[in-house]
C-alpha cells in the first residue's frame, strides 16, 4: 500500500511538474508557521536601538528594522499569524456560507432566494472596502480582521456549493436515497455533502492564499494586527519610508508573501487539475 501510494504521488508530480513548486512552498510555508519561533535566531519584537538599520549580513540574514528587530525573526514567526487568520477566516466562511449554499441549492424556492439575495448584498460591495469597514467598525486587531475577512468570503461557498447541490440532487443515487424514505438532512449529510468535497477543497486551497494577502492588505493600510506583532503586512508599511534606501525592511516580507501566495495558487491548481475530470490532466 505505502509503495503505491508513493509511485500515485510521484505521477501526479510528474503530470504536474509546475504545480509542484507549489507544494514545496506550502510546506515551507507551514514549516514556518507551526515551528517559527523554534528557528527564530532572535525575539521578533524585542527592541535593540543600538542595531537599528543593520543590512542583511551573517548576523541578520535579512536585516534590522528601525527599532533594531531582526527581520529574519519576524518575518518567519510572522507566518504563523498569517496561517491563524487563514484558518479561521477560511472555517467561518466555509461553515456559514456552505451551510447556506447547500440548503439553498436542495431545498430551492423562497430558502434558495432568500440565501441568494443575501449573498447578492455582499458581493454588491467591493470585497476589500467591506472588509476594511467591518475591520475599523470593530477595532483593528486579529478579531476584527478575521471577522472583516470572513463576511467577504463566505457568499463565494455560498454560490460554489449551492451549484454543486443544484446538480447532485438530480443524480439517480440522490433519488433513490428519496424513494427508500431517507431524510432530507440523512441525504445532505451521506450523499450531498461527500460528492461536493472535491471544488471545495480547491477553492479552499486557492483562497488561503488570497485571505493571506487580503490580511497583509489590511495590516498595511492600519486595519489589521497592530505593532509591534510580527505581521507581513505591517512590516512591509514599517519599511515604506526607506524603501529607496534601507530597501531589506519591506523586501524581505514582501518576498514571504509573494512566495506564500505563489504556493497555495499552484498547489490549488495542482489540486484542481487532479480532482476535476473536466481538466485532468493525462500522461501520454
Amino acid at each position: 500500500m505505502t509503495t503505491q501510494m508513493i509511485r500515485n504521488f510521484l505521477n501526479i508530480i510528474r503530470r504536474n511538474k509546475f504545480e509542484s513548486l507549489g507544494l514545496l512552498l506550502v510546506l515551507i510555508f507551514l514549516i514556518m508557521a507551526l515551528f517559527g519561533p523554534l528557528f527564530a535566531p532572535y525575539s521578533p519584537t524585542a527592541l535593540n536601538l543600538s542595531e537599528q538599520f543593520q543590512p542583511p549580513s551573517l548576523r541578520h540574514w535579512f536585516g534590522t528594522d528601525a527599532n533594531g528587530r531582526d527581520i529574519v525573526s519576524r518575518t518567519i514567526v510572522g507566518a504563523r499569524l498569517s496561517l491563524t487568520i487563514a484558518f479561521w477566516v477560511i472555517s467561518v466562511a466555509t461553515v456559514i456560507g456552505g451551510s447556506l449554499g447547500i440548503m439553498a441549492g436542495f431545498w430551492g424556492g423562497l430558502v434558495d432566494e432568500s440565501v441568494m439575495r443575501l449573498a447578492d448584498v455582499f458581493l454588491a460591495f467591493p470585497s476589500l472596502i467591506l472588509a476594511m469597514a467591518i475591520a475599523a467598525a470593530l477595532g483593528t486587531g486579529l478579531t476584527a480582521v478575521c471577522i472583516g475577512l470572513a463576511a467577504t468570503w463566505w457568499p463565494g461557498y455560498a454560490r460554489l456549493l449551492r451549484s454543486r447541490v443544484l446538480v447532485l440532487r438530480q443524480e439517480p443515487f440522490v433519488e433513490s436515497a428519496r424513494a427508500i424514505g431517507c431524510s432530507a438532512w440523512r441525504i445532505i449529510l451521506r450523499h450531498i455533502i461527500p460528492n461536493a468535497l472535491s471544488p471545495l477543497i480547491v477553492q479552499i486551497t486557492l483562497d488561503v492564499g488570497y485571505v493571506i494577502l487580503a490580511a497583509a492588505g489590511l495590516g498595511f493600510i492600519g486595519l489589521g494586527v497592530q505593532p509591534p506583532t510580527p505581521e507581513w503586512g505591517v512590516m512591509i508599511a514599517a519599511g515604506r519610508e526607506y524603501i529607496l534606501s534601507k530597501w531589506w525592511i519591506s523586501t524581505f516580507p514582501g518576498v514571504a508573501l509573494f512566495a506564500t501566495v505563489l504556493g497555495f495558487n499552484l498547489s490549488g491548481d495542482l489540486l484542481r487539475n487532479e480532482l476535476d475530470p473536466l481538466t485532468r490532466r493525462r500522461a501520454c
